[in-house]
C-alpha cells in the first residue's frame, strides 16, 4: 500500500511540471543560432545597443515557438539576443507579455 501511495504521488508531481523540449528549435545542429538575418528581419526585432544578454527574454519569458535566443554579434564581448525570423510566428507574445527592462525588444 505504501508503494501504491507513493507511486501515485510521484505521478502527479510529474504530471504538474513542465517538462523542458528535449530539442532547441532555436538552435542548428551545431549548437548557434539559426538563421543568417543581423537581427532586425521578421515583425520584431532586437536593438543589440539596448540588449545587455541578460536572458531574462529567453529564460523568464520562453517564447512559445523558440525564436529567440543568442548571438555573437560582431564588435560586441558579449552574446546578445536575436529573434530568428524564420521562426517567428510574429503573434507579438515577446512584447505584449514580456516586458524587456532595457527595451531592446521592438517592432518593425
Amino acid at each position: 500500500m505504501k508503494n501504491i501511495i507513493i507511486y501515485f504521488l510521484i505521478s502527479i508531481a510529474l504530471i504538474s511540471v513542465p517538462f523542458a523540449c528535449s530539442s532547441d528549435k532555436s538552435k542548428n545542429d551545431t549548437g548557434t543560432a539559426k538563421g543568417t538575418g543581423t537581427g532586425t528581419t521578421g515583425m520584431y526585432y532586437i536593438d543589440i545597443n539596448k540588449c545587455t544578454g541578460c536572458t531574462r527574454c529567453i529564460n523568464m519569458f520562453n517564447c512559445p515557438m523558440g525564436a529567440i535566443s543568442l548571438k555573437k554579434y560582431e564588435g560586441h564581448d558579449i552574446d546578445k539576443a536575436y529573434i530568428d525570423s524564420t521562426l517567428c510566428n510574429s503573434c507579438g507574445d515577446c512584447i505584449n507579455k514580456f516586458q524587456c527592462q532595457f527595451g531592446a525588444i521592438k517592432k518593425k
